[in-house]
């Protein structure tokens, strides 16, 4: 009963934010659907095991990678010594991050790897934001020559997490790129 009462918890909790009615619910309305007394420790429990059997990470938020990278990679922290810039950067992966929650096989990549391309997409924007007002005629050419300057930060930043080129490069193409061009139209 432990786990049939942590599954629906987890369930609540995965689908009551977009659907009817977005009350909350209690632990205690989930721990009086067993027929024994179960604490709120054990219902902790029987969703933790739940989650774990299917291989979901436990905690794994991209705050954690985001932190990590700042930390591992002094070329990062030369790109933007600034806590403006860097506080810029974050808000615009956090950004990139948003629009991906929405995707319904987003489950299906690692948090590592949607962190990364959405920080590398970040650093881009904020490196051209710094060359060119968005509606300069150079914008594609600033584009580039961003791309240029931040191209050993963000193999650093795969390097740090273990990411391949060809599936970096592959996900950052077919996932966020098309998320982000249907926000910007």
């Amino acid at each position: 009963w432990d786990m049939a009462v942590g599954a629906v918890a987890v369930s609540i909790k995965y689908h009551r934010d977009f659907l009817p009615p977005l009350l909350p619910v209690y632990a205690s309305s989930l721990q009086a659907l067993a027929p024994h007394e179960i604490g709120f420790d054990d219902l902790d429990d029987a969703q933790a095991d739940l989650l774990s059997a299917v291989g979901y990470v436990l905690g794994g938020t991209p705050v954690g990678v985001l932190d990590e990278l700042l930390d591992a990679l002094p070329s990062l922290r030369e790109l933007f010594p600034d806590e403006g810039e860097w506080s810029w950067v974050l808000r615009e992966t956090w950004r990139s991050l948003m629009i991906c929650i929405l995707e319904p096989d987003i489950l299906n990549f690692p948090i590592s790897l949607l962190s990364v391309s959405a920080v590398s997409e970040a650093v881009l924007d904020v490196l051209l934001h710094r060359k060119v007002s968005s509606r300069d005629k150079y914008k594609d050419k600033w584009r580039e020559e961003a791309e240029e300057e931040a191209e050993g930060i963000l193999l650093d930043i795969q390097n740090v997490l273990g990411i391949g080129e060809v599936s970096f490069g592959s996900f950052e193409a077919s996932f966020l790129l098309t998320r982000k061009a249907e926000v910007d139209a």
